[in-house]
C-alpha cells in the first residue's frame, strides 16, 4: 500500500492565548487561568459560549521545530527510565502535526475574550 498522498491544509488563526507560564516551566495546567483573546471577526461566533461550563480549545503547537516533526517514539514525559513510545501513543508536542487539544473551563466571556481555567 502507498501512503504517500500529497494533502495540504490551510489553518487560519483566530486567536490566542495569553498566560503566565514561561517557556520549560514546570506547571500543573489544571490550576492555570489563561485569557483567549478571539480576533474580533470572529465574535459573532462566540454568542451562547457563556452557557457551558468547558470549552473545547483546539491549538497548534508552535514552538516545535520542523526537525522534531519527523520524531516517531519519545520517552514519555521525557522520562528516561520509561521505554520508548510512539508519538501517537502520548501527550508529546512533538508529533507530525503540531495540534493539541484540550478541555478547559469557561471562566468567564466579556467581549471577544475568554477567561479560563485549565
Amino acid at each position: 500500500m502507498n501512503y504517500t498522498i500529497d494533502m495540504s491544509m490551510r489553518l487560519q488563526i483566530v486567536g490566542k492565548v495569553e498566560n503566565s507560564i514561561k517557556t520549560n516551566q514546570k506547571f500543573d495546567a489544571a490550576d492555570i487561568i489563561s485569557r483567549i483573546i478571539i480576533d474580533p471577526t470572529y465574535s459573532n461566533a462566540l454568542d451562547g459560549i457563556e452557557s457551558f461550563s468547558h470549552i473545547i480549545v483546539l491549538f497548534w503547537l508552535h514552538k516545535v521545530k520542523d526537525k522534531e516533526r519527523l520524531v516517531q517514539k519519545v520517552h514519555p514525559r521525557r522520562d528516561a527510565s520509561l521505554p520508548l513510545t510512539g508519538v501517537f501513543a502520548t501527550s508529546s508536542p512533538v508529533r507530525p502535526n503540531p495540534i493539541g487539544i484540550t478541555t478547559v473551563r469557561l471562566i468567564k466571556k466579556d467581549g471577544n475574550v475568554l477567561t479560563v481555567k485549565g
